[in-house]
């Protein structure tokens, strides 16, 4: 048995690490441990807001099969994740979050960690985001006391809090009018600061004598937008909008759009992946598109000498198969509140067809959030879209017979979920994720949270 540790890094879109061909030298901890490992240049997200994709990488499953879309919606108890999974085996499991989700009410502390690092509190109640120069210092003090084999998650959250005023330790290393935006200047700047302890748990692991023989993983749960795209991109009547009486000058006042609720460009979907397996074999590019959900299967296969089946929608990334033509079909689908649209994509090599299913006409989805509610409404549809070209100009009618393909592949992958979640898991006994009924403190702590992100207004 092996150790396996996993480092997923909160927001970090794939192309602003500089091993992705980034102008800036933002990760050189990352591009070292790049050289000698299994390197994937297209790796993509099945989730664009964290709820959701911790959810699909811990069970290999795609969100509208495990169900976890908004939220409002935890895994049930018991459900098959790697880490119980990997409990079972003999594993010693762990997390070292530095956010909520990790937390109560939402639960991802209860699948199957036997210990998680929650965050700290401040006197009076009020919860205190945890730095990765914390959260690292605390996984080496782990790894001082801790039995082996051990997986353990870390999830730094500094990208992310990059935004909201978080002072970054050592101040700004690249000046606000370095870029010309201030947004990416503050990101590269945390990036490069997580990049140091992510080089500083390589280093512990080392001087443990532990590095060569445990499995390292190195991701994000997705990416972020800079303004890289208008609010409404893809909408023929997005401009017409901006000059509504309310509305007026207000579509594009949010320079930094993030990734909650927008449409799945690829600034959000394509993710950083790099794996140095025990031994450090395989290693080398790989150029496929691979998936998030691809991590269970690729762990359990190794760990799993029982030759039982686990049933996962992911692949085996060190399998032989090979790509079918025009490549590897990847997809994304997100929905994080009841009153946003149901964002959902899938992208091959080279086209990406998206489609966006409206929320629906009630009056708490018009109440809750006005503005995005009619963003949302007027970007129902779908479009195509030529990644090698760019992610603006909807191309489905000149491209038909890439726009049909791909919306039937959509089309049966959603029906293929619906398929999986009620036969292949009610095989388990398993049960899938279902709206949570909070009390009122409850309600109140995650409103709170979701403020404090900028999630709400």
């Amino acid at each position: 048995m092996f150790n396996i540790l996993m480092i997923v890094i909160d927001c970090l879109r794939a192309d602003h690490v500089s091993h992705y061909g980034y102008g800036r030298h933002t990760t050189p901890n990352i591009d070292n441990l790049s050289e000698n490992s299994l390197f994937f240049e297209n790796a993509y997200t099945q989730g664009t807001f964290t709820l959701s994709s911790a959810a699909s990488i811990l069970t290999g499953l795609y969100p509208e099969t495990h169900n976890v879309l908004t939220f409002h919606d935890r895994l049930p108890e018991n459900f098959p994740t790697l880490p119980l999974l990997l409990q079972s085996l003999g594993y010693n499991t762990s997390c070292f979050p530095g956010m909520g989700f990790f937390s109560p009410p939402w639960g991802l502390d209860d699948v199957g960690f036997q210990r998680v690092e929650i965050m700290d509190v401040k006197e009076g109640g009020e919860t205190e985001k945890r730095t990765c120069d914390r959260i690292s210092a605390s996984f080496a003090r782990y790894l001082d006391d801790i039995r082996e084999p051990f997986f353990s998650l870390i999830w730094f959250f500094d990208l992310h809090a990059s935004f909201g005023g978080v002072q970054i330790p050592g101040g700004e290393r690249y000046p606000p009018d370095d870029s010309g935006n201030a947004k990416v200047d503050r990101y590269d700047s945390a990036l490069v600061h997580v990049d140091q302890n992510v080089g500083a748990i390589l280093a512990r692991l080392k001087e443990r004598g532990l590095f060569e023989e445990t499995m390292i993983i190195v991701t994000s749960d997705h990416g972020d937008l800079f303004d890289e795209h208008r609010l409404l991109e893809g909408s023929r009547v997005g401009g017409l909008l901006s000059n509504l009486p309310g509305l007026k000058g207000k579509i594009r006042e949010k320079e930094y759009l993030g990734h909650l609720g927008v449409i799945p460009y690829d600034e959000v979907i394509r993710v950083p992946l790099v794996i140095k397996f025990q031994g450090g074999e395989p290693r080398g590019v790989h150029h496929g598109n691979v998936e998030l959900i691809d991590l269970f299967p690729t762990i359990m296969e190794r760990v799993d000498e029982s030759g039982r089946e686990h049933r996962a929608q992911g692949r085996v990334l060190t399998s032989a198969e090979r790509d079918p033509e025009g490549g590897r079909v990847v997809y994304c689908s997100t929905k994080p509140f009841d009153w946003n649209a149901l964002m959902t994509c899938a992208r091959n090599d080279e086209y990406k067809y998206v489609r966006v299913y409206p929320p629906k006409l009630t009056l708490s989805s018009i109440w809750k959030n006005p503005r995005k509610f009619v963003v949302d409404r007027i970007l129902a549809g779908d479009r195509l879209y030529r990644c090698s070209v760019d992610e603006e100009n909807d191309l489905g009618a000149e491209y038909s017979e890439q726009r049909s393909r791909l919306k039937s592949l959509l089309d049966g992958w959603r029906k293929e979920n619906a398929r999986f979640r009620e036969e292949e898991l009610a095989v388990l006994g398993v049960k899938t994720a279902e709206k949570s009924e909070y009390t009122e403190e409850e309600e109140r702590v995650i409103q709170q949270r979701l403020r404090a992100l900028g999630y709400l207004e």
